[in-house]
């Protein structure tokens, strides 16, 4: 889908069994750093709450003030910790350091093995390297640990639909549209996976026709309806 501008505002609290186990101010700073990855204006998933507003690419987010309710000082400062973390290490990986990038992922992950978006970041230190299948395995990892989180669950699916196995993509994409309906992006990654297994696909121009009549300039679910035509 190509370099897009990242969430204008993004969820980050997310809540499962009743207890916070989202790193708020973490996606905060990554969702402005990744802006390779397609993202459409706004993303509305299950148990996320709470919209962040984002600024311009490469300029972290800065922390929450106040803590949200059910999280105490401890998540807080993991949050900062494991945030800080990611952001270096991203900055290694865009500045051409690969391996100094994934080191300090891995030391992290470590450190913190229940925080699931170390492996995400791994997962996108791979794919911006060019390596889609160690990617395939770090965002399969990370959905596993935290399948509500729909940035995992979005990655593994785009990435899997893009090497080739859009079968294994559609289940992620359809778990993606039904927590996410409005997520335009997650909506025609459906559609594109649908229809690498049938051309034909009623249900994908069903998809795209809604698109276009929800987003009258979308050129992207334009340009796939008119090569149906």
């Amino acid at each position: 889908m190509g370099m897009r501008v990242c969430f204008h505002e993004a969820a980050m609290t997310r809540k499962e069994a009743g207890r916070p186990s989202a790193l708020f101010y973490q996606l905060g700073c990554l969702i402005t750093l990744i802006g390779f990855t397609s993202c459409s204006n706004r993303i509305t998933a299950p148990r996320m709450s709470s919209p962040v507003q984002v600024t311009s690419q490469n300029q972290p987010v800065s922390a929450p003030s106040q803590l949200e309710p059910g999280m105490n000082q401890s998540d807080l400062a993991v949050e900062a910790v494991v945030s800080n973390a990611c952001v270096e290490a991203w900055r290694k990986e865009l500045s051409g350091d690969e391996a100094g990038a994934v080191k300090q992922l891995k030391e992290l992950d470590k450190k913190y093995p229940r925080v699931s978006t170390v492996r995400f970041m791994l997962g996108q230190v791979m794919e911006h390297s060019g390596k889609k299948q160690e990617a395939i395995k770090y965002y399969r990892e990370a959905v596993l640990q935290s399948d509500f989180d729909s940035m995992h669950v979005f990655k593994l699916a785009e990435t899997l639909r893009t090497t080739g196995n859009a079968d294994g993509a559609i289940p992620y994409y359809r778990k993606l549209v039904k927590g996410a309906p409005e997520f335009t992006d997650g909506k025609l990654g459906l559609a594109k996976a649908l229809l690498a297994v049938d051309p034909k696909s009623p249900e994908a121009l069903g998809i795209l026709r809604q698109i276009v009549k929800d987003e009258p300039k979308n050129k992207e679910a334009l340009a796939a309806l008119a090569g149906k035509h």
